[in-house]
């Protein structure tokens, strides 16, 4: 019985001094990691100065002499691993008399061998910036790339550079900056067609990136980028942020109009110079721009924001439960609830401006869940503040709103019954009062509708109350080609949060003046308007909505003789 069991026992000793040498082996002798030796950063600047389209808004002079000229400056004194490359495009017709004969450094006097803006008319330029050369010999004719007049604003061009930039400077992290005028998402925008304004407008081939061509641009490049800025107006919407959340890491943008001198290059090229993590790169560029821009005084309007994109899809988990909730309360609640919904929509919303139909958003959802709280699931505004809260790393505002602790960051559209809207209004020098001069009414089946005759300054100027005046009689009716279904829609906003579907059950539309148009003063006001406020009756419904908000304009009787305190502040702006 011992030597049967002798065998078995030898078997198992070898065994284990197999394993225990086996794992000696492993321990003794580590896999080494391969080393990453690609550089820490490289920053992808995509600009045009605009077009002929806008006239006198060419941006040549702020982006190349101003925003370009400061990070090929700033490149001398970063360290090694971060890179810049350029690719710029020159309006293909300068018109901003005041710059044209300027050198591109911003040098009104054009010295012997120089160019002036001018002789670079149409011409795009493709770079990496060098330690030690300037912008004379970085815009050289050995970095002219392609035709004169290319189309810029093609998918292709864009994705061409970011493949073009990570092929040649190969890094851990890409940084994408897309400079030009921006306007937004509104769907009749968004359709190959037609003649768009949303970002990067070609003038000449009629062409501009809509939200779904620009997403395909960068889901067509060869890297997924750490940050995208847009560093143009209006880009702050969460239309664009849930369609381009999955291509980027974080989104720099701003929801209020950019003034002309655009982002602050300096800061930007040095705070990546000095951090390897992202984060800790971009959590102070706001306040960096916004100081950037209250020193160039420009205005009180303005803003910028660092999104998580990370963090965007449980945000939109809070937004679905109160879009749904919202839309079965305004159908199916009490007429008081629907009362307060309508007076919010129509009231009190915050249109940025008027160009374009996108509002406050964070502003709009916490005032509906401040007045109606107990007819949401529970807790819901706590919810939605900290999944809001998660998406923003960093935000900043113009010293004017930081005064008065009024936060801005994302932007939405709104409107009513599948429809929205898009206004003018005009300065009359005589009486100085602003007043409105144009309304259209994009429909939700592929028409619009204009009007161009307002009645006398004793007229309510919100949309909905004038629709119901005036009917369709004074309109001027035409189509455009797709329909609301069939664009907004289909939006990853939409799907995550039915938005599509508030728009569409809305019966009334937001307020049509946007304050940032003509830099109003809302906050404040005299100390014999506070009193009359206080005598309105602290218990009534208005009195309560009048509560939450700190401008001192009731918003849905708006007169311009109460509004003007002064002249409005015209600032340039992309």
């Amino acid at each position: 019985m011992k030597k049967i069991l002798l065998f078995p026992m030898i078997a198992i000793a070898l065994f284990m001094v197999a394993c225990s040498d086996k794992d000696n082996n492993i321990t003794d002798t580590p896999v080494t990691p391969p080393v990453d030796d690609r550089d820490e950063y490289t920053l992808l600047f995509y600009g045009m100065g605009g077009g002929s389209k806008y006239g006198n808004s060419t941006l040549d002079y702020d982006i190349v002499a101003r925003n370009i000229n400061d990070m090929i400056n700033a490149y001398d004194s970063i360290g090694d691993k971060r890179n810049i490359v350029i690719n710029y495009k020159f309006s293909p017709a300068f018109s901003d008399t005041a710059y044209a004969h300027y050198n591109i450094a911003g040098d009104s006097i054009v010295e012997a061998g120089q160019k002036s803006f001018f002789d670079y008319k149409g011409l795009t330029y493709r770079f990496a910036v060098e330690k030690g050369k300037d912008i004379f010999e970085s815009f050289c004719d050995e970095n002219i790339y392609g035709p004169v007049e290319s189309d810029y604003a093609n998918t292709d061009s864009l994705t061409n550079f970011i493949n073009w930039a990570v092929a040649k400077y190969p890094a851990k992290k890409y940084i994408l900056v897309i400079s030009d005028h921006g306007a937004g998402y509104m769907p009749h925008t968004d359709i190959p067609s037609v003649t768009t304004r949303d970002i990067m407008n070609e003038a000449t081939f009629k062409t501009s990136f809509s939200v779904h061509s620009l997403k395909s641009a960068l889901m067509n490049a060869n890297a997924h980028l750490d940050v995208l800025y847009f560093d143009a107006c209006l880009m702050n919407s969460v239309e664009y942020l849930y369609e381009l959340k999955d291509q980027a890491d974080y989104i720099v943008a701003s929801t209020f109009l950019v003034p002309g001198v655009g982002g602050n290059y300096k800061a930007l090229v040095k705070m990546f110079g000095e951090n390897d993590d992202t984060e800790s790169a971009l959590v102070h560029y706001p306040d960096s721009v916004v100081k950037f821009w209250a020193d160039n005084k420009s205005g009180n309007y303005y803003d910028i924001t660092v999104t998580r994109c990370s963090m965007l899809n449980e945000y939109a988990n809070v937004l679905k439960e109160f879009t749904d909730n919202l839309c079965q309360i305004y159908e199916n609640g009490t007429t008081k609830q629907r009362y307060f919904i309508e007076e919010i929509t129509r009231n009190w919303t915050f249109r940025v401006y008027g160009g374009c139909s996108s509002f406050l958003l964070k502003n709009y959802v916490y005032d509906i869940l401040s007045m109606l709280g107990d007819a949401f699931p529970e807790d819901l505004l706590n919810r939605f503040e900290s999944a809001h809260d998660k998406t923003i790393l960093s935000a900043a505002t113009s010293p004017y709103f930081t005064k008065h602790d009024f936060d801005i960051d994302h932007s939405v559209m709104m409107g009513a019954n599948g429809d929205y809207s898009i206004n003018y209004w005009d300065i009359d020098w005589d009486k100085l009062t602003i007043e409105p001069w144009f309304l259209r009414i994009y429909e939700h089946d592929g028409s619009y509708s204009s009007y161009y005759d307002f009645e006398p300054l004793d007229e309510i100027y919100d949309i909905s109350n004038y629709l119901v005046a005036q009917g369709d009689s004074t309109a001027i009716r035409r189509e455009w080609p797709s329909t609301f279904a069939d664009t907004y829609s289909t939006l990853e906003f939409s799907r995550l949060t039915n938005w599509d579907r508030w728009i569409s059950t809305c019966q009334v539309h937001p307020f049509s003046l946007s304050f940032a148009d003509f830099e109003l003063d809302i906050f404040g006001g005299s100390d014999e308007e506070e009193g009359e406020g206080e005598q309105e009756g602290q218990g009534s419904d208005e009195a309560k909505l009048k509560a939450l908000h700190k401008y001192r304009i009731r918003l849905d009787n708006v007169k311009p003789t109460n509004v003007r305190r002064k002249l409005p502040i015209i600032i340039p702006r992309r």
